[in-house]
């Protein structure tokens, strides 16, 4: 029986990818004098800010260190986020209907100050833990993240879905064990069911009480 629902953020609750490229695109051409299409990769896509860089040293062999590259990185969100609004306009809907029922967490690639400062600005206290990037030792699709959130939420995996969009993290969900609905936006659904994806749905306003009843019967 599915007890816990943990929300990756990026592409599932906010619209927010196009800000995420377009930052990284920024800080490779300002920063590096790199133009070059990576960012847009489907593995770089969902990855957290280290691992960025350490693609960043292997493939274009950049000078610096990475808190370098995360200085400069948050000076250009900082100046492009400009008090922009990203959350999808039903996400708050469903998490207020889906709190009722289930303990629900966060997990999300992105560092701590940066995710608290959203979660402020949408209203979001909502979630009875959240992990960040900066917490972990390994990025996706290593399952540390959903481990330690299927954790804090004191749950075991099989009582838990983990809500994704890309396969890096659709593959850390399903090795954490748990479940994983895949929203449908930077993949197609038959990547995210190659990934590993027990349902595909389209966006977050789909992700109701039925389908994720759906799950779980068989455990």
């Amino acid at each position: 029986m599915i007890k816990g629902i943990i929300f990756d953020m990026d592409g599932v609750l906010t619209d927010s990818e196009p800000l995420n490229e377009e930052v990284t695109r920024t800080v490779l051409k300002e920063k590096y004098n790199i133009i070059d299409s990576v960012i847009l990769s489907n593995n770089f896509r969902g990855v957290r800010s280290k691992d960025q860089f350490d693609i960043l040293k292997s493939t274009f062999n950049v000078n610096g260190t990475f808190e370098d590259y995360m200085d400069f990185k948050k000076e250009i969100h900082a100046r492009l986020h400009n008090g922009k609004e990203f959350l999808f306009s039903d996400s708050k809907k469903v998490l207020e209907e889906l709190k009722e029922n289930y303990k629900l967490a966060l997990c999300t690639s992105s560092i701590r100050p940066t995710m608290e400062k959203m979660l402020k600005k949408m209203d979001l206290n909502i979630f009875e833990t959240i992990i960040t990037g900066d917490l972990l030792k390994s990025g996706k699709p290593n399952p540390e993240c959903y481990i330690k959130s299927i954790n804090g939420l004191k749950l075991q995996p099989n009582q838990c879905v983990i809500i994704e969009d890309a396969i890096n993290g659709v593959k850390a969900a399903k090795a954490s064990g748990a479940y994983c609905i895949a929203v449908l936006g930077s993949f197609s659904k038959k990547e995210l069911i190659d990934a590993g994806a027990d349902i595909v749905i389209n966006n977050i306003k789909d992700l109701t009480q039925d389908i994720i009843l759906r799950l779980g019967r068989d455990k």
